[in-house]
């Protein structure tokens, strides 16, 4: 089930920390600030809420060792240098930005109901009912009842 339900899970980019920056948590901005974005939107990708101890230094002890291997190897050596002089020895919980990936869901089940529904040759001119079962198919779990929701709110 959980194959099913992380294929439809919106990655966090780049581009998101300025469309969407108004919905992002204030531990992903900072974690911008800190490491710089490309580093951030790897984190976060990697391993949206997950609480990480992050290390003080590389070689402390084993287990530390080990987890600064692990992100290193995500964000780079230089940005977890960077994370490890700001957050060595704290339990960092890495932001799901599950505002943002829902929005973004959102933004993409709008355009692709206008897409299906769009009379040819710019869209396949289904019928709103064949677009919604199309997009329930796509986007599955989703109930019809959410995306009907979708389908009346306006871009946030």
């Amino acid at each position: 089930m959980s194959a099913v339900l992380s294929r439809n899970i919106e990655p966090v980019e780049v581009q998101d920390f300025s469309d969407f920056s108004h919905l992002m948590p204030e531990t992903a901005l900072l974690l911008v600030q800190c490491m710089e974005i490309e580093a951030t939107v790897a984190l976060l990708n990697a391993w949206p809420g997950v609480e990480v101890k992050v290390p003080r230094f590389p070689n402390a002890n084993p287990a530390g060792a080990r987890r600064w291997a692990q992100l290193a190897a995500l964000v780079g050596e230089t940005a977890m240098q960077k994370l490890a002089a700001l957050y060595g020895g704290t339990v960092l919980e890495i932001p799901l930005c599950s505002r943002v990936r829902l929005e973004k869901r959102n933004r993409n089940i709008r355009s692709e109901f206008d897409q299906l529904t769009a009379k040819p040759p710019t869209g396949e001119g289904l019928s709103k009912a064949e677009a919604v079962q199309e997009i329930g198919m796509r986007h599955a779990p989703i109930s019809v009842r959410l995306i009907g929701s979708i389908l009346s709110e306006i871009n946030r």
